[in-house]
């Protein structure tokens, strides 16, 4: 009982201190409050600007497998490839570095020119001011990008630049990759081509060489014509060839030495040179490949971010009111402590 009222008297002391030093109080945090709202009021704001990106559609890139499906050793595209030949693009270093040369160095630098150390630093602020994030592949989830910067505007027409940019490299990327395909299937074909022509050539000749000694020994036995067989066809072989007759042999060898176009006795010839004239006269079509959708476009924030106002001021009120409690405990501890003495 004793106890209690002892922590009834000095929680009234306590209050009644505070009453008694509440202007020291009311300054401290009155003063915490002014400072926090001009820090908050007077500060740079910063704004952020948003831009989402989801998956594409079949439609989206349908001009390249409609080239691609032209030849079955071309590479096609379906949406997951897709998708990932673009996140790779939008968070490809080599995209950053191009945005922070043409786009952040010039109107952020103190000069055309800057030094090594103020570049360094430039990076650093540029890195932290944008935010690129990408989704697990195969997922629904959309990738964003992510700026930040005091003037809204600005901050918005970089991320739909920088958002545009890694599409369009991209889309690039596959038509490159397609064209690549397709010179190289040409190429491919023109080579096998050229071998079939060559061994057709050579066989050519080699049915020359020998007709012509199936022929000198076709006359040595001064046969004419082969043995009537009534009527049955008889089938040589590359020994017995000459058993065919020297009329027909002369014929035949007569026939090879005018032919100047093997093409028609070449096998499959005719489909391989018509799919070299279709790969020749493949071309995509003008309109543009897209390897994502963009879900929305960035657009100018009108409040900012940081600072938060209501939050920094809320903040400074309660450190102020802090501040003047303690500084009152002090000042009375600091009493009692010299009374004693």
């Amino acid at each position: 009982m004793q106890q209690n009222n002892v922590d009834e008297i000095d929680l009234r002391e306590l209050i009644l201190t505070l009453w008694r030093n509440k202007i020291l109080v009311l300054i401290c945090t009155l003063a915490f409050t002014l400072l926090s709202a001009a820090y908050a009021f007077l500060s740079a704001p910063t704004y952020q600007a948003t831009s989402n990106i989801l998956p594409p559609t079949p439609a989206n890139f349908s001009a390249y497998n409609v080239v691609a499906l032209s030849d079955d050793k071309l590479p096609t595209l379906d949406v997951e490839e897709a998708y990932r030949i673009f996140l790779r693009h939008l968070n490809s270093g080599a995209l950053k570095l191009e945005f922070f040369e043409k786009y952040y160095i010039p109107i952020k630098a103190s000069s055309l020119e800057p030094g090594i150390s103020e570049r360094e630093q430039l990076w650093l602020s540029f890195n932290a001011a944008l935010s690129v994030s990408t989704p697990n592949i195969g997922s629904a989830d959309f990738a964003s990008v992510k700026l930040y910067d005091p003037d809204a505007k600005q901050a918005s027409d970089w991320v739909n630049e920088y958002v545009t940019t890694a599409m369009q490299r991209a889309s690039q990327q596959a038509v490159n990759t397609l064209e690549s395909a397709i010179k190289g299937r040409i190429q491919r074909l023109t080579i096998d081509i050229a071998s079939l022509r060559a061994a057709a050539e050579q066989d050519r000749l080699n049915r020359i060489a020998r007709l012509k000694e199936d022929l000198v020994l076709a006359k040595a036995i001064d046969l004419k014509s082969p043995a009537s067989q009534h009527n049955l066809i008889i089938s040589y072989n590359k020994d017995t060839a000459y058993l065919r007759g020297s009329l027909a042999l002369e014929a035949e060898l007569a026939l090879l030495e005018a032919r100047t176009d093997n093409d028609p006795f070449i096998e499959d010839l005719s489909l391989m040179n018509e799919q070299l004239a279709l790969l020749k006269t493949l071309q995509l079509s003008d309109a543009p490949l897209k390897l994502a959708t963009i879900d929305s476009f960035a657009v100018a924030p009108e409040t900012p971010i940081k600072p938060k106002k209501r939050f920094i001021i809320l903040l400074g009120l309660l450190a102020g009111g802090m501040l003047g409690i303690c500084m009152v405990l002090i000042r009375v501890w600091w009493k009692k402590g010299s009374n004693t003495r």
